[in-house]
């Protein structure tokens, strides 16, 4: 889990530092360009030497997990991060760690304790407590507003696209068919929408300076996402996002020390509560699945 963490904070900088350069839209496909590749790759010769096959109704969950993870997640966090920086688009975002505990206790049955909730309460204090103080700096209208609904949602998106692709785990589907084929999903939805809302001028202006950032935001975020996906097989969804939600510190500290995205002593404090919170989250101990994982 440490390095899906170290992971996450790299993509996070380098899709700061690309944001700037690249249509959001444009700049969400390139992102997942390397994983879809690298996950495809790695589908394909698994399916050729054991000849594994995918049931019909796993296609359509699969691809419903691509849609929430690389489209609609994806899409609302780079219009967060290019409307807000990190500073406002990860605390937002980061509102998974609510939305995985919820959506795992409702439809994945998994335990909701006393202790998660209080986490869950002291989450949202911290995040209301840093959107308090940040509005000192900044009004609270336009882009910084839309920034903050943008990330909640993909927060929501996320782990719903978690819970679908546990699942898939559970039922024994291969971890790279999954991200291969909700990849795909999630590319090829993002295609159609460029098409038809931006036309092939949004591909055309695409400068390949910030091409290349993305695409390197999007090796660290396919390294991320992979090694998530391999601890969501034992691990309780409701433990394993949390645990990612801590780069809210840090990004929160990047974008002001680095980026000179607006921090005060107001919004720091907010940032340790939300952080304390996630703690309370993940409880001290993992429980893990009896029935002894799933495949690779």
């Amino acid at each position: 889990m440490i390095a899906t963490l170290i992971c996450f904070q790299a993509s996070d900088i380098s899709l700061r530092i690309a944001s700037v350069d690249t249509h959001f839209a444009v700049g969400t496909v390139l992102q997942a360009l390397p994983l879809m590749l690298i996950a495809l790759i790695v589908a394909v010769r698994r399916s050729l030497l054991s000849g594994d096959r995918i049931a019909g109704r796993s296609w359509g969950i699969i691809a419903g997990y691509g849609v929430l993870q690389f489209f609609t997640g994806n899409l609302l966090f780079y219009a967060a991060v290019q409307m807000g920086g990190l500073s406002i688009a990860s605390p937002s975002v980061q509102s998974q760690a609510i939305w995985a505990v919820v959506l795992g206790g409702v439809f994945l049955g998994e335990r909701i304790s006393r202790m998660m909730i209080y986490g869950i309460l002291l989450f949202i204090a911290g995040l209301v407590t840093m959107a308090g103080f940040k509005s000192a700096g900044l009004s609270l209208s336009g882009d910084w507003i839309w920034a903050i609904v943008c990330g909640v949602l993909g927060g929501l998106a996320w782990a719903g696209g978690s819970a679908l692709q546990r699942t898939q785990l559970r039922r024994g589907v291969p971890l790279s068919y999954i991200l291969a084929i909700g990849s795909a999903a999630g590319i090829l939805l993002l295609n159609l929408m460029i098409i038809l809302y931006y036309g092939t001028s949004a591909w055309q202006n695409t400068d390949l300076t910030g091409a290349v950032k993305v695409l390197a935001a999007g090796c660290f975020n396919g390294l991320a996402v992979a090694s998530v996906s391999q601890a969501l097989k034992t691990i309780e969804i409701s433990k394993v996002i949390p645990v990612i939600s801590l780069s809210i510190v840090f990004n929160t500290l990047v974008g002001g020390l680095v980026f000179n995205e607006y921090l005060n002593a107001g919004s720091i404090v907010g940032m340790l509560v939300l952080f304390l919170g996630v703690i309370i989250v993940q409880e001290p101990k993992f429980r893990f699945l009896k029935s002894g994982g799933v495949r690779a």
